[in-house]
């Protein structure tokens, strides 16, 4: 096993409550069911409503149950950190200054556990659900155009451009 697979693993419910908050941000300020919330995030309804009436009593998303109910996110997407939610539904810090047994005894290792966990919440906190939304949308295309042998285009440079409006002498 590699060592970046040891590293911080994320609960299912963390894993969820990402991806719904992901979706909500795709819906494009529509109501999103709570069932497609939950085929987005590859769960069943019962435990995307489970995480949804967690999302709620954080004040992340409002759930209307009528008629055109659905999902929507209380925050612009871009106002939601990587950090709060992995906090939040994880329940601690990115990564705790306790070993297995207790408190680290060795003062020196607890100090740099420490500062790793200031490094990882400070990194995750650079990222938002809009930048997921972001990764997403381009994950997506680039897939589309994989499928369907589609290129990206490129614009030519300044230089090809000006050679190529050049007139050409006979």
């Amino acid at each position: 096993m590699a060592m970046e697979d040891k590293w911080m693993r994320l609960k299912r419910e963390t894993e969820v409550a990402i991806a719904i908050l992901v979706a909500c941000a795709q819906s494009n300020e529509c109501r999103l069911k709570t069932a497609d919330a939950a085929k987005g995030a590859e769960t069943t309804p019962d435990f995307a409503a489970h995480i949804v009436l967690r999302l709620v009593n954080a004040g992340l998303v409002k759930a209307k149950r009528v008629r055109n109910g659905g999902l929507e996110l209380l925050r612009p997407a871009k106002a939601i950190s990587l950090r709060d939610i992995i906090c939040w539904v994880e329940d601690l810090a990115p990564a705790g200054p306790k070993g297995i047994g207790g408190r680290v005894k060795d003062r020196g290792l607890e100090q740099i556990i420490h500062g790793a966990n200031h490094a990882v919440e400070a990194y995750l906190d650079r990222f938002s659900i809009a930048d997921l939304v972001d990764i997403k949308r381009t994950s997506e295309m680039d897939e589309f155009r994989e499928s369907t042998g589609i290129k990206p285009g490129r614009r030519p440079n300044r230089r090809e451009h000006d050679v190529a409006s050049e007139p050409q002498s006979a």
